[in-house]
């Protein structure tokens, strides 16, 4: 009996819940309707955070209490079983959706370095063919380095730039937080130019290098819009090299 009524609770609870969230997402989008509709201005979003701290919370709060009603005029109505078996059922799929999540993070994301301790920092030198102006670099260029999750700020590095002929060779660096497989580095011109990007093939936990490695050319180019990828233009075009070093 005692297992009847925790699940006959669980049920009301639930059911409670569940109106508590879509009552509070109702009120928070017909407010917004509504004062759109009626001419109110939403500077700065100003509807939107007043809805989300007052309407919001006020629609969950008087859905929820209906939900409490509801849930157990259902309870009482498809059994003490039923309501059990639900209520469960219930529980498990939020638990594995849970479990999921956390699981897809791990193996995604992988282990984080010792935020004290030495970690690799990646040095990138890419050269472009042509003649940067002193001090354009940051104007002209933009980088990134990315794996499956997430998306890495790649800094400039002292001197940002140097000439190479009628080349101009950029000093970037990035440091790595997560031991993961996957990294990739990204360049592309500013005003979203197609993105070179380059498959670093770097270990989740990199050694130091003792040089940088060859020149090579990007492994695909990324239309910015679409997404859609190509091989890299024939002809001279930007190369990147890399370093590790551990600091």
């Amino acid at each position: 009996m005692a297992f009847r009524a925790i699940g006959r609770l669980l049920f009301v609870l639930e059911i409670s819940v569940l109106l508590a969230v879509l009552g509070a997402a109702l009120a928070f989008f017909v407010f917004i309707f509504v004062m759109e509709a009626a001419g109110v201005s939403n500077i700065n979003g100003g509807l939107a955070m007043g809805a989300a701290n007052t309407i919001a919370p006020a629609g969950g709060l008087i859905a929820g209490l209906l939900g409490l009603y509801f849930g157990y005029r259902l309870a009482v109505k498809i059994g003490d079983r039923a309501a059990t078996a639900t209520a469960f059922s219930v529980l498990g799929f939020i638990g594995a959706v849970v479990g999921a999540i956390y699981l897809h993070d791990e193996l995604t994301d992988g282990d984080p370095y010792d935020l004290d301790g030495p970690r690799p920092y990646v040095l990138f030198e890419i050269r472009v063919p042509e003649v940067v102006p002193p001090g354009m670099a940051d104007r002209l260029f933009r980088k990134s380095m990315r794996t499956y999750t997430t998306t890495a700020t790649v800094l400039w590095r002292k001197p940002r730039q140097r000439p190479d002929g009628e080349s101009t060779i950029l000093n970037a660096e990035a440091v790595l937080y997560w031991r993961v497989s996957n990294r990739a580095f990204v360049f592309w011109r500013a005003r979203n130019g197609p993105r070179h990007v380059f498959d670093l093939g770097l270990p989740p936990e990199p050694d130091a290098t003792p040089a940088f490695g060859p020149w090579r050319r990007a492994d695909w180019v990324e239309d910015a819009e679409s997404g859609e990828k190509r091989d890299p233009p024939e002809g001279p075009g930007i190369e990147l090299r890399y370093r590790v070093v551990v600091r």
